[in-house]
């Protein structure tokens, strides 16, 4: 089983996961710029020892960013599709963050969290 806790002392590898903005950027509602990829990954790097991959944004956001991207009729499609949204993989370095968006990252698993779970589990 993958649970035993001599396996788990073992695992030392990052895991992907997908976060909020706002756990990364916190004041990114109370900031007079804008935030960008670059300031993003240098501040996830900095504060949280992450490594951001992409943004997970909705259409209209990217849409209203970048009109040029769609022809009208492919705009017309998806604009009435609701809120889809799309991953861009490392964005510009100047690509503005919207506080809507969600961001994909590379983190550290925290085996310790999941040592002091199963010693808790054991010893109880």
């Amino acid at each position: 089983q993958c649970e035993l806790p001599d396996i788990l002392k073992k695992r030392k590898r990052a895991r992907v996961a997908m976060l909020e903005i706002q756990e990364l950027i916190p004041d990114i509602y109370t900031r007079q710029s804008p935030v960008t990829f670059s300031t993003l990954f240098c501040e996830s790097m900095q504060r949280s020892n992450i490594i951001c991959m992409g943004i997970y944004t909705l259409m209209d956001v990217l849409l209203r960013k970048e009109p040029n991207l769609m022809d009208k009729k492919n705009y017309e499609q998806v604009r009435y599709t609701g809120h889809k949204r799309i991953v861009i993989c490392y964005p510009p370095y100047n690509y503005h963050i919207d506080p809507s968006d969600m961001i994909y990252v590379m983190q550290n698993s925290q085996p310790n969290d999941l040592y002091s779970q199963v010693d808790l589990e054991a010893k109880n």
